[in-house]
Formats: C-alpha cells, structure tokens, sequence
C-alpha cells in the first residue's frame, strides 16, 4: 500500500528541475503474543519471612514453563504503623514485579487464577496489567525488508512509466532517504484481587496492526 504525502517541484535550471515526494508503503499484520505486567506486594512479620514470601510467588510463576516470564529485582523494606502518635515498626514490606509474554491466554489465566488464591490466603496486593498485542519482531523486521526494496522498485518504475511520460521529459531517482518511525502506543487494563476474587484478566481486543516504512523521494528531470 502506497501513500503520496507531498509534492514539490524545485527547478535547478532552465532545462533541469527536481521533484520531491514523500511515500508510505505499509503492510498489515496481525499480532502474535500480549505482555502482561504482574505486582505482587506482600507483608511478613521479619525481612527473612517477606524474603521467602515473595521466593514462593517466584517460583510459582517461573513454574509456568509455557510462559515467557521474568522477574525484576524485589524489595523489602520496614512496615510502621503509629501507636499514641509514636511510629512504631511493625514487620516488612515486600513487593517484586513480573513481565509475562504469551500467546495462551489460558495458560495465562492459569496462572492468575493460582496467583490469586496465593494471594488471597497471603492476604497480600495483586495487580495485572495487559498490555496491547504486540507484532513478533522478527517478522516486522522482515516486513520492513520488504516495504524498503517495493519503495526502491517503485521510484525506478514511477520514473519510467509515469514521470517521464506525464512531464515528456527524462526523469531519474536522485534520493531515497528512509525515515524513522515509531508506534509506542498501548493501552493498559488492571485486575486486582482487591474485595473479589479475579480467575481471568480482560484481553486485549486483537486487531491487525500496520508496519509502515516513510520514503522521501527526489527526482531529476529534464530535457
């Protein structure tokens, strides 16, 4: 797919002028695998107790093999309540994230659903974010492969078959200058296991996503 975003005619003298354009060629794909971002935050009466709290939710989650999972690094630090307007400790805080990428979706409420029970008997915090479907990374790249030799093929055949016959003057590529592009965007849904308990997490709607490759072109014509 081809899109002209502009058009400028530069002349450079009386019998030679450049033309400038700017295309996209895209591609659509649809999307592979959805991350998921998991927090866990436990309370435990010493720092080696919240330690092995957050090693069992570790463990249960690096047990899910099908699961493209890792884990960040886990914290603990003191628990203060106030008692007669004096700060007192009371226990440890703990709490470690997890980021799991998948194509099963039950295989992914599997684990929630086991993460949730945990959590509830632990009476400790769980929250799940999910994040859009995501392109597989290799396949994009070979897209982009694609969309830049079409882009290329392109501008020698729009060269020959239409500007040279349009303007009845000989045209050739000057440059082809590939531009940067990014799609960071993504939307988050949460389930927590706060006042219910959550055996599943809301996924995200899965829709065909478009690799994009934006082309500047210049042209030299003339007699």
């Amino acid at each position: 797919m081809k899109k002209i975003l502009l058009l400028v005619c530069l002349a450079l003298s009386l019998n030679s002028y450049e033309i400038k354009m700017q295309h996209t060629f895209s591609k659509k794909l649809m999307p592979k695998q959805s991350t998921f971002y998991i927090y866990i935050k436990v309370v435990g009466k010493t720092q080696e107790s919240t330690i092995n709290k957050l090693d069992e939710y570790s463990k249960l989650v690096n047990g899910f093999t099908n699961l493209d999972a890792s884990s960040g690094k886990f914290n603990t630090y003191p628990n203060f309540d106030y008692i007669d307007k004096k700060r007192v400790q009371n226990g440890y805080n703990g709490n470690i994230n997890f980021v799991v990428k998948t194509n099963s979706i039950k295989e992914l409420n599997n684990l929630i659903s086991k993460l949730t029970k945990k959590s509830d008997a632990d009476k400790a915090e769980l929250s799940i974010a999910s994040r859009e479907w995501q392109l597989d990374e290799s396949e994009k790249a070979e897209v982009k492969e694609a969309l830049i030799l079409e882009a290329i093929l392109w501008a020698k055949d729009y060269t020959k078959t239409t500007l040279s016959q349009k303007l009845d003057d000989k045209c050739e590529v000057k440059e082809i200058n590939f531009l940067k592009s990014s799609n960071n965007s993504f939307y988050r849904t949460f389930a927590t296991n706060e006042n219910s308990v959550k055996t599943s997490v809301p996924l995200p709607i899965k829709k065909s996503k478009k690799v994009e490759v934006d082309v500047d072109f210049v042209f030299e014509c003339g007699n």
